[in-house]
């Protein structure tokens, strides 16, 4: 039985449509997509994998102001991670199979996910419902 590889490569946004038709052309399966957020945007990592003993993670840099291409027109599943990517996150993702729109989870506060990373940032804006709610600081931190 061959060993079980576990690769994580970094590509450019610009080169994920490619990507993912390379993954779909060679039979691959694709299992999800991981989002965090990072001091300067996000890192998505789409995972795949081509048989039992290899799975393949791309990651690829994103910022609030890029367009992310979809994947699911190609892998249908992965419309349920971009869904959840773009309400958490409030990454903007084109092309989705199955486009929730903003309505895939029903949330108090629009992309609770995307981590303030400056104070500026100290309050979250609801802009579905109009609602501004204060970030807890951190123990030790100013208000």
């Amino acid at each position: 039985m061959a060993a079980y590889q576990d690769t994580f490569t970094s590509i450019p946004l610009s080169e994920l449509a490619t990507l993912a038709q390379s993954k779909k052309d060679e039979g691959a399966r694709f299992i999800n997509i991981h989002a965090a957020t990072v001091a300067d945007g996000f890192v998505l990592t789409y995972t795949f994998t081509s048989n039992e003993t290899v799975t393949d993670n791309c990651q690829v840099h994103v910022t609030a102001d890029d367009v992310v291409p979809a994947i699911s027109p190609l892998f249908l599943a992965a419309f349920v991670f971009e869904n959840e990517v773009h309400d958490l996150f409030g990454i903007n993702i084109e092309g989705i199979a199955v486009d929730f729109k903003g309505d895939f989870y029903q949330i108090s506060i629009e992309t609770p996910m995307a981590v303030p990373t400056k104070p500026e940032h100290a309050t979250a804006v609801n802009t579905k419902y109009g609602a501004t709610v204060p970030v807890k600081q951190r123990k030790g931190e100013e208000q």
